[in-house]
């Protein structure tokens, strides 16, 4: 009796050890959530269309936490073509069961977008300073970033991160005054951020390295 125990102990360890090691590499492929998905970003913006192809549950052991993985979503905004590459919408185990799951993380990493069709994107967002800058200021350009939301129960916004590339800006920022052709790094978050590599023509000098750290607490 001892021993049928062990074997069937150790043959549910090593199917479970699988299972978690399949999650974690390469997935499970599902469709179950494709529809609902699609209903709940239409419903925050009518304006947004999505189509996924395939969606992945997946395992990510540093979150301790089950994520669904988007490669590649068919995504336009007013008919201007968003491009992502990925989605991991972060929720745990008993939320993914049911249709009506819960997301407590999102996960966004696009490719490069011009920055007249980001700001026609930013135009329905609440205000920010963020949002003022890049509708006030900048000009030209091409941006890719990779954005962490953390949402509440209530799917509001409780705090993120985002950092990404800013190729060939133009605009104008203190008292008028214009840049060009300027590249940097930038990393955001709700109290600080840092803007790096500065590399372009910014009041008629030519920087190379330039650096910005800003802390706002308020």
């Amino acid at each position: 009796m001892k021993k049928i125990f062990l074997f069937t102990f150790f043959v549910i360890l090593i199917l479970l050890s699988i299972f978690v090691f399949i999650l974690s590499t390469k997935g499970i492929e599902t469709s179950r959530f494709n529809s609902i998905i699609s209903t709940k970003i239409n419903k925050i913006d009518n304006k947004i269309n999505i189509q996924i192809e395939k969606i992945k549950i997946k395992l990510d052991f540093k979150e301790l936490s089950f994520f669904l993985l988007i490669k590649d979503p068919n995504i336009k905004f007013s008919n201007e073509k968003i491009i992502i590459n990925e989605i991991k919408a972060y929720s745990n185990l008993r939320s993914l069961i049911k249709q009506d799951f819960k997301i407590n993380k999102i996960f966004i990493n696009t490719g490069y977008m011009k920055v007249k069709v980001i700001k026609k994107i930013i135009l329905t967002a609440k205000p920010s300073n963020l949002k003022s800058l890049l509708l006030n200021n900048i000009r030209k350009g091409s941006i890719k970033t990779k954005i962490n939301l953390e949402l509440d129960k209530d799917n509001n916004i409780e705090n993120y991160n985002i950092d990404g590339v800013v190729k060939l800006a133009s605009g104008i920022i203190i008292n008028n005054e214009e840049f060009e052709k300027t590249n940097f790094i930038f990393a955001l978050s709700k109290d600080e951020g840092t803007i790096s590599s500065i590399n372009g023509n910014i009041f008629d000098f030519k920087i190379n390295s330039g650096k910005i750290n800003y802390v706002n607490k308020n």
